[in-house]
């Protein structure tokens, strides 16, 4: 196949927990070895290593160049007084429709893969051509409960504004695309129940079982970790509710326990966090793996929630056992009490937290099923092969209907 590839960013470095970027990187690596792929996407003056590696894999880059910073507030403001997502009035995506409508002039191609639900702005300019857009989650649905959850006023004030205009996009422009892709069964559910005319396939994303793998350190017994994005309000918010809610709970049986939050860009709330000794905030690291490999239990207290969760896959392939919200596992096909445990109230979760703390023997167990879950369903090259299926069916469908 010869694939046009629209991105609003370069999808690399992959950063673990890295969500689209992660996931357009596996699949692009895996599909450029059998498929001919051109990549369109805003390249920063900073990117040369990004485009070399990208190029590694035979990749053709069609640069749309990062605007300027300047004036950027009077550039968006038009959108305001529109119905469409704020999102779509970035100079970012003004940049790239226009260099999008340029390569498609210059050649015809197999299929275009939009991904990320924002690339669906371009839906309206690949009409009439095979299309597979993969906004990965229904993404109003998260915008929705983040304006409810959301830490500071402002951001529960912009998702109020975009959740409605992201759900009339889904309604409106989603069926307009050969075929979608999410990654959860929880999103289709969403997606047509929004409209039910939406064309949706499901792929859970995957995780690199090589770079992921258990790691032979000395474990600290009583340490439990999170990791994640912490400028990102599900995180900060996970991240609260635990130490507000359960970690005390915990403290009451074991004093000792330490909780490591491991991400980039803490927030203010979370580095306030940092004066109790106990809780370590890291802020950015170069590898998160030691801190998984080193602490007992991977705790996954999210209460809003989208999509499918890296930060779970990448803990159960390393072998930790995790003990998680529901929503946490959404698209992870896990058998709790083997695979993983699952908790829905404070109480609850700081009891089993405590179960796995006291059970060297229960966590080894949970931790091995973990990792042989990874290895037998969520490998990347396993997903590519399903993003490579998918497309070809795409095709298919185009044709049977042109």
């Amino acid at each position: 196949m010869n694939l046009l590839v629209i991105s609003l960013e370069l999808p690399y470095p992959p950063h673990p927990g890295g969500g689209d970027r992660l996931r357009l990187y596996y699949v692009l690596k895996y599909l450029s070895n059998k498929h001919r792929i051109t990549l369109v996407s805003p390249v920063g003056k900073n990117a040369d290593s990004a485009v070399r590696r990208l190029g590694e894999f035979g990749i053709s880059i069609e640069k749309s160049r990062e605007p300027s910073p300047r004036f950027l507030l009077l550039r968006v403001l038009p959108t305001l007084f529109s119905t469409r997502p704020l999102a779509f009035g970035t100079p970012v995506l003004r940049g790239l429709r226009s260099r999008v409508l340029e390569v498609l002039e210059e050649q015809d191609y197999d299929l275009i893969y939009l991904h990320s639900w924002r690339s669906g702005a371009f839906l309206d300019i690949v009409a009439g051509k095979p299309c597979v857009l993969s906004p990965a989650d229904a993404t109003s649905s998260l915008f929705s409960q983040m304006s409810r959850g959301a830490i500071s006023f402002f951001d529960r004030l912009h998702y109020r504004i975009e959740a409605p205009r992201v759900r009339a996009h889904e309604a409106k422009d989603y069926k307009r695309a050969t075929k979608c892709i999410v990654v959860s069964p929880q999103d289709m559910e969403v997606l047509h129940h929004i409209n039910a005319d939406i064309d949706i396939a499901v792929v859970p994303n995957g995780v690199d079982t090589d770079y992921f793998s258990p790691m032979d350190v000395l474990s600290e017994r009583q340490s439990v970790v999170f990791t994640g994005a912490m400028s990102w309000d599900p995180n900060v918010d996970a991240v609260l509710y635990f130490c507000r809610e359960i970690l005390p709970m915990v403290r009451e049986s074991i004093p000792e326990v330490k909780f490591y939050v491991v991400g980039d860009k803490p927030s203010k709330a979370i580095l306030d966090l940092a004066i109790d000794k106990s809780i370590v905030v890291t802020g950015f690291v170069p590898d998160i793996r030691p801190y998984l490999a080193r602490c007992a239990v991977y705790v996954c207290p999210l209460r809003m929630s989208a999509g499918i969760k890296n930060k779970v896959l990448e803990a159960m392939a390393m072998g930790k056992p995790v003990l998680a919200t529901q929503p946490s596992y959404d698209g992870i096909d896990v058998s709790y009490a083997e695979d993983a445990l699952v908790a829905s109230e404070p109480a609850d979760f700081a009891a089993k937290l405590l179960d796995l703390l006291n059970n060297e023997r229960l966590r080894i167990e949970i931790g091995q099923n973990a990792r042989k879950l990874i290895e037998d369903k969520y490998s990347w090259e396993r997903r590519a092969l399903e993003y490579e299926q998918v497309f070809v069916q795409a095709i298919r469908d185009w044709r049977s209907l042109n």
